[in-house]
């Protein structure tokens, strides 16, 4: 994925990352990456591995990215 995510959500170290990708007919659509980011010794290191306690922060992540992409500002 060498492209910059079109979106990014983060909360208590995970983080979702929305993609933009081209389909058929130049149609449009939307792919996600959820990773979490950890402190090894000084280092800063991700994974896709979530630990149960990681659960409400992922689900918050991924409600707030659904939220923003789908709901359609009207003003």
């Amino acid at each position: 994925m060498a492209n910059k995510p079109v979106k990014k959500v983060s909360a208590r170290g995970i983080t979702a990352s929305v993609w933009e990708n081209e389909g058929k007919n130049d149609s449009k659509y939307y792919t996600l990456s959820l990773q979490r980011s950890y402190k090894d010794g000084e280092d800063w290191k991700n994974t896709d591995t979530l630990r149960l306690q990681d659960v409400p922060d992922a689900v918050a992540v991924l409600q707030k990215v659904y939220a923003d992409m789908t709901v359609k500002d009207v003003a």
